[in-house]
């Protein structure tokens, strides 16, 4: 028989570009098996009808080496499986149920339940047979309350408990464990995934702020790298603490994020910002204090940003730190943050109003004086769930996100696909319209810089589960490149070109560069400029930052070809150790990026 990964009506099924697919156990019950039930669409025709029991595994349509699923409707030999007797395989071996059954839930508290029974492929008949390395889940949908499944709304004799429908979903896969291994695994994840949802639930009933371990915590955290390579981790719902990896595992309380929680939370992803002094800038909603993470202490706090507008998820602004030039004495950072949302945003948006976002950027010298105050500025357009990049050339990107509503699934409307560049030592005209994308990149979009100067977009999904038909904005898994001004073939003959890197670039060490430009304007206009590798979440992306180290010299070598002697970093906390992308930038051209390593 032939293979195929996807079939559909005897033919292979063309998925959407960038689809892969791996389903969650909710995912297959409540998104395909409760679909296919009640005859709704499915968010992808990629799961075939077959019969899996009249064929070995080996013989099934698709790759055997991948795994396989296939609705079914053999119904005698089904209520069989699910009443844990054994099962015929199409060949001399039948299945067995092993372990125990999983119940799965939604988390919208829907009346249907959904539950997964894990069987073993043997080979052979009873007593002689001998297990193999296929097995299969087999899953069915029960009303809410019952713990198993009977076929066709038939009342089972003993449990009193109805199926919802005729299909079940099989899962078949190969894998090298013993039955004990797997039922151990299977134990193990339930227990785990139990207690996660025990303690989530709790957590948002009581809005207790326990300090606990960091296994307690949900996933709506923000983390930064230190001067001593460790990480500190902020945050989550309902854990008003912090903590450092690695580390103890003991979260410290950190009562500003209390403080800084509303009626809607608007606290969750504080922006994150290792300062040149080694403290941490932490701004939740529309405060932000100085954190002196070694003694635990508040150093000082800032006048709330103006406006009204809370900055952090649900109505998700973003935040970048703006370079830091080690040309320049003193350093003196400053932090930006642009757009937002109305802090009652997303209970709107759930009852169908949808709030136009914020319109405004904020910019914050932080000084050892009491002088710091917030600058506004308007932004060309009103953006919530954006992404703000630094360029080689120490311009900001703004880029995805939507003009009102806010984060969350289907919260947010009007996207906005024209990214702005900022250019922050302007006087005026900061703001650069630029050309806008085709694609709406939405909740759970992402971007970032690339070692050529292009910034890489991806993703959208602003549904609960993937959903590529019958949305307004489709879940997207393209990626797409934005290639800024400075990569115009007309500024080809200043763009300089790295050859060499002589030297490592270490704490106020000298090295030089050697690089190649065709029309060299003037020694001032080269610098060398070094950016950590961020990772990115929720429209904010950790550990972010430009450094423009000290120049000290340029000096011709041949024809078009120069060597630019430089400083590395002066401190730890100028650039904590690790890998960055070196840009040799002139005349605000940049050249493509050479990764170097900073210790």
């Amino acid at each position: 028989m032939k293979k195929f990964n996807f079939i559909r009506d005897g033919e292979t099924c063309e998925l959407p570009p960038g689809f892969r697919f791996q389903p969650t156990d909710e995912e297959i019950v409540f998104q395909y098996l409760a679909r296919k039930i009640f005859s709704c669409p499915l968010p992808a025709s990629v799961i075939p009808e077959f019969d899996v029991f009249a064929f070995h595994p080996s013989s099934l349509p698709g790759d055997s080496d991948r795994d396989r699923y296939f609705f079914t409707n053999r119904e005698l030999n089904i209520r069989n499986v699910m009443n844990r007797s054994s099962r015929g395989s199409g060949s001399d071996g039948f299945w067995k149920v092993t372990g125990s059954d999983k119940r799965i839930v939604c988390s919208k508290r829907m009346p249907i339940v959904g539950i997964r029974r894990t069987l073993v492929l043997y080979k052979g008949k009873h007593p002689c047979a001998v297990r193999t390395d296929w097995f299969m889940h087999v899953y069915c949908i029960a009303l809410s309350g019952n713990a198993g499944c009977i076929i066709h709304h038939k009342r089972h004799s003993q449990s009193g408990m109805i199926q919802v429908g005729k299909w079940v979903l099989c899962h078949v896969f190969m894998k090298k464990r013993s039955v004990r291994d797997l039922d151990d695994e299977v134990c193990s994840i339930n227990g785990r995934l139990q207690q996660s949802y025990d303690h989530l639930l709790t957590a948002e009933m009581s809005d207790a702020d326990s300090c606990s371990s960091s296994s307690d915590s949900d996933s709506s955290v923000l983390s930064e790298i230190l001067p001593d390579g460790r990480i500190i981790i902020v945050g989550g719902r309902a854990q008003f603490n912090y903590e450092f990896y690695p580390g103890n595992s003991k979260s410290i309380r950190l009562n500003f994020l209390r403080e800084t929680k509303d009626g809607y939370e608007n606290n969750l992803y504080p922006f994150l910002h290792l300062l040149p002094d080694g403290n941490l800038f932490i701004f939740a909603n529309k405060r932000s204090i100085v954190f002196d993470y070694n003694q635990d202490r508040v150093v000082r706090e800032f006048p709330p940003i103006p406006g009204g507008d809370s900055r952090n998820y649900p109505s998700s602004g973003s935040s970048v730190l703006l370079p830091i030039d080690e040309n320049t004495i003193p350093v003196t950072p400053e932090v930006m943050i642009c757009g937002g949302a109305s802090h009652n945003a997303f209970q709107l948006a759930s009852k169908g109003t949808f709030l136009r976002a914020s319109k405004t950027c904020g910019r914050l010298r932080i000084t050892h004086d009491d002088q710091a105050n917030w600058k506004m500025e308007k932004m060309p357009m009103a953006r919530v769930m954006s992404d703000m990049l630094l360029l080689p050339t120490g311009d900001v990107i703004i880029i995805n996100g939507a003009g009102s509503g806010s984060a969350g699934w289907e919260a947010a409307r009007n996207p906005v696909t024209t990214p702005h560049i900022y250019k922050p030592n302007r006087t005026h005209k900061r703001f650069l319209i630029m050309t806008a994308s085709p694609r709406p990149r939405m909740y759970h979009s992402s971007a970032l810089l690339l070692t050529d100067g292009r910034v890489l977009v991806g993703g959208s999904n602003p549904h609960i589960y993937y959903n590529f038909t019958g949305v307004d904005f489709p879940t997207d898994l393209s990626l797409e490149s934005f290639s800024p001004p400075y990569l115009s073939r007309q500024y080809d003959p200043l763009r300089p070109k790295i050859l060499k890197i002589h030297g490592a670039v270490s704490y106020n060490k000298t090295f030089s560069v050697t690089f190649g430009v065709a029309e060299l304007v003037e020694a001032g206009a080269v610098s060398v400029r070094i950016m950590a590798a961020p990772f990115n979440t929720h429209s904010f992306s950790m550990n972010q930052r430009m450094v423009v180290l000290r120049g000290i010299e340029v000096s011709c070598v041949a024809s078009e070809i120069y060597k630019l002697g430089a400083l590395g970093p002066s401190t730890l906390q100028i650039a904590p150790p690790g890998y960055y992308i070196l840009f040799i930038v002139h005349a605000d051209v940049p050249s493509s990026g050479m990764w170097v390593q900073i210790r």
